[in-house]
């Protein structure tokens, strides 16, 4: 398709291996493998798309449904009220989810995800040197795997969840710590979390409670009467643990 042009696809309609220079609009049909080149890629109400190659240009999802895209340098895929995403690969683009949205099993290999209040995600991978932003309103589900990547949490991360460190260099950063319930896994060397909100002062101590099955505990950092409570998987011990200023006033929290 040409720049400028159009293409519709109404219900009971199919388009396969189209490439977009201009703007399609999916409806109630469906559009396999298409290739947006620059321009727009349009899915609303009933519509679907399977295996979309975002190599320019945007992919808009309004009501409809997208099922393994891939976004590539320059491009972004746009998820609102709705709408939801299965599987996209992030792969050096971005990918944006509004209010009413859902992205699920998202993998990020390059560029980052943001997610806006209202939006919500449902597991979410980030590889080394990448981020995903959840701010405030926004929600988790199904956790995060952080590949040695980071997280930017400032929305809300209900309980039953986890944040799962894999490899080495997972940074959490937590905004809003009372929205945070869920728990921590695989946290080691070269991880952080990161408590923004929760000023480091000379008088910040931490102290761990191993649970009495050995396979989980809390860590309590405390200032006062401020304190932050944070739950993890694995066996550890209040030497394992080193708090820090974050650079930027806030409290890290490294394994040593």
């Amino acid at each position: 398709m040409n720049s400028g042009g159009r293409f519709y696809v109404y219900s009971g309609g199919t388009t396969i291996g189209t490439s977009i220079s201009g703007s399609e609009y999916v409806y109630s049909g469906a559009a396999l493998a298409t290739t947006v080149l620059k321009g727009g890629d349009y899915l609303y109400s009933g519509g679907t798309a399977s295996g979309t190659l975002i190599e320019g240009g945007s992919e808009f999802v309004s009501g409809g449904t997208t099922t393994n895209a891939t976004v590539f340098t320059g491009a972004r895929e746009q998820i609102f009220t709705g709408g939801t995403a299965i599987g996209t690969v992030v792969s050096a683009g971005n990918m944006y989810v509004y209010s009413g949205g859902l992205a699920s099993n998202t993998l990020i290999i390059g560029g980052f995800e943001f997610v806006y209040s209202g939006g919500t995600i449902n597991g979410t991978t980030v590889d080394p040197h990448e981020k995903i932003t959840v701010s405030v309103g926004g929600t988790v589900l199904g956790g995060i795997v952080l590949s040695g990547g980071s997280a930017v949490i400032s929305g809300t991360v209900a309980a039953g969840q986890a944040i799962v460190f894999v490899n080495s260099g997972g940074d959490l950063l937590l905004n809003n710590t009372p929205a945070f319930q869920a728990v921590i896994s695989g946290f080691g060397i070269g991880d952080k979390v990161d408590l923004t909100s929760f000023a480091f002062l000379s008088g910040t101590t931490d102290n761990y409670v191993e649970a009495a099955s050995n396979t989980s505990g809390t860590l309590t950092v405390a200032d006062g009467g401020n304190q932050v409570q944070l739950n993890f998987i694995g066996y550890y011990g209040t030497a394992e643990f080193q708090l820090g200023n974050d650079s930027n006033g806030g409290t890290a929290v490294k394994f040593v």
